[in-house]
């Protein structure tokens, strides 16, 4: 039981952690967008960068870091912005690859106590010549099944934040590709999508499995 009481500790500390993450960033709304955008199109440049770092996002990080780099080409530009993306999707991931190995080892380890006790039963029945009580037998099961009953209740909650906290970070990810080629748009440029950069830069697919 006690290591499944350091795997719900675990859960509780990175959900608390993320949602305290989570709920300081703020949304980068179309309307913002709109006006940096018709800013960026009119070179009011300074302008458009004081708007954009208003919001505490990875989107405004992003779009800052690219008006501010306007002036290089947009081969620079685009290496520049997809760091900084990658840079802002592993702020977010952070300790989220914890919940998905907790979800997956504390069922494993509740059955694996589960299974330790019924041996233990089992050796009880060999060792009094099979003559045993069943209600003391049904006890000793009953608190075996406690260990697999306890793996699952730690589990669930952590699979279930595991993939909200995945969701927010896809949000935040289709946000930052959209921004890029926004940004290409605005300066007149073909837009580049993260995805087909051939430069080694860390994806959501990459962070997520730690590469």
């Amino acid at each position: 039981m006690y290591p499944l009481l350091i795997c719900s500790s675990i859960v509780l500390a990175i959900v608390l952690e993320r949602w305290y993450y989570f709920k300081k960033l703020k949304n980068y709304s179309n309307e913002m967008l709109e006006q940096v955008g018709i800013l960026v199109q009119q070179e009011k440049f300074s302008e458009a960068i004081r708007i954009s770092q208003a919001k505490n996002c990875p989107v405004s990080q992003v779009i800052s870091a690219g008006i501010e780099q306007h002036e290089k080409s947009q081969e620079e530009r685009d290496k520049i912005l997809f760091r900084i993306g990658s840079r802002e999707l592993r702020k977010m991931s952070r300790n989220i690859r914890g919940l998905g190995i907790v979800a997956h080892v504390s069922p494993l380890i509740g059955l694996l106590g589960t299974v330790a006790g019924m041996i233990e039963a089992f050796k009880k029945i060999q060792e009094l010549g099979g003559s045993v009580d069943p209600v003391v037998l049904a006890g000793g099961i009953w608190a075996a099944l406690i260990t697999t009953a306890t793996g699952l209740t730690v589990a669930i909650p952590a699979m279930i934040f595991y993939h909200y906290f995945e969701g927010k970070i896809d949000r935040y990810y289709a946000q930052m590709k959209e921004s890029v080629q926004l940004l290409s748009e605005w300066l007149g440029e073909t837009p580049v999508d993260f995805d087909e950069s051939n430069e080694t830069i860390n994806t959501k697919e990459d962070i997520e499995y730690g590469i």
